[in-house]
C-alpha cells in the first residue's frame, strides 16, 4: 500500500494553442505515472485544471510542445481524483503505467527540449516573411494525402512544393506537412511528433508509411 504524500508533480505539455496534455504524475519526480492517451487531455482533469497554479502554468507555456513540471499541494479534491481507496496513485480509479527515470539522466530531457526550441526559433526566423505556414494549403499545388497515393511519391511532391516556396528548414517542412493530413495519417503525424520531434526531417522521411 502506498503512502499518500502532501503534494504531487504534474508534467504538462502544450499540444496546440488551446490543447494541453497531462503527460505524467509523480510523487517524487523520479517515478512518473503515465496516463493512457484517452486520459491525457488536461480538460478531463477538472479538479486539477481549475487550480490557479495550473492556469498560470499553461498561460506561461508559449511554444507548441513546450512543457512544465509543476508541484501542487494536495487538497481533498485532488486526493479523490488521483488516489484510490487503497492509496494507490491513479486517475479516477484507473491504474497508471509506472515509468522510473534514471537520476543520472534526469536533466537530459530539459537540455534536449531547449535545443529543440532553439532550432525551431531559428527555423521560424529563416522562413520567408512573405510566406506564412498557414498559407501552404492555398499556395501548394498538392492534394492532401488520402492513403490512395504512393507515400514515397507523395512525400517527394510535398518536398518539391516546399522547396518551390523556399521552405527549406526541416522544422518548417514538418510543420507544413500537418496541413495536408487528416484521419489516420494525422494520427501518424501526431505519433511521430512525439517520438521524433520537429527538427529531424530525414527521420520523418524514413517513416513515410503514412
Amino acid at each position: 500500500m502506498a503512502s499518500i504524500t502532501s503534494k504531487l508533480y504534474f508534467h504538462i505539455i502544450k499540444r496546440n494553442n488551446d490543447e494541453f496534455e497531462l503527460a505524467g504524475i509523480s510523487e517524487n519526480k523520479e517515478t512518473w505515472y503515465v496516463l493512457p492517451e484517452e486520459m491525457k487531455d488536461l480538460s478531463l482533469h477538472e479538479a486539477l485544471s481549475t487550480k490557479r497554479a495550473i492556469i498560470n502554468t499553461i498561460n506561461s507555456i508559449k511554444p507548441i510542445n513546450g512543457y512544465r513540471k509543476i508541484c501542487i499541494k494536495l487538497d481533498d479534491e485532488l486526493r479523490k481524483e488521483y488516489y484510490d481507496e487503497d492509496e494507490n496513485l491513479c486517475f479516477l480509479d484507473n491504474m497508471l503505467e509506472e515509468k522510473i527515470i534514471d537520476n543520472k539522466h534526469r536533466d537530459e530531457p530539459d537540455d534536449n527540449f531547449l535545443n529543440e526550441r532553439i532550432k525551431e526559433l531559428e527555423a521560424k526566423l529563416s522562413l520567408n516573411d512573405n510566406f506564412k505556414l498557414q498559407d501552404v494549403e492555398k499556395k501548394f499545388i498538392l492534394d492532401k494525402f488520402n492513403k490512395k497515393q504512393n507515400p514515397t511519391e507523395w512525400i517527394e511532391k510535398f518536398e518539391n512544393e516546399s522547396r518551390r516556396h523556399k521552405i527549406l528548414n526541416p522544422t518548417n517542412f514538418i510543420e507544413a506537412l500537418r496541413f495536408f493530413l487528416s484521419g489516420s495519417p494525422k494520427d501518424w503525424y501526431e505519433s511521430n511528433l512525439k517520438k521524433i520531434g520537429l527538427t529531424n526531417w530525414s527521420e520523418w522521411r524514413k517513416k513515410n508509411r503514412i
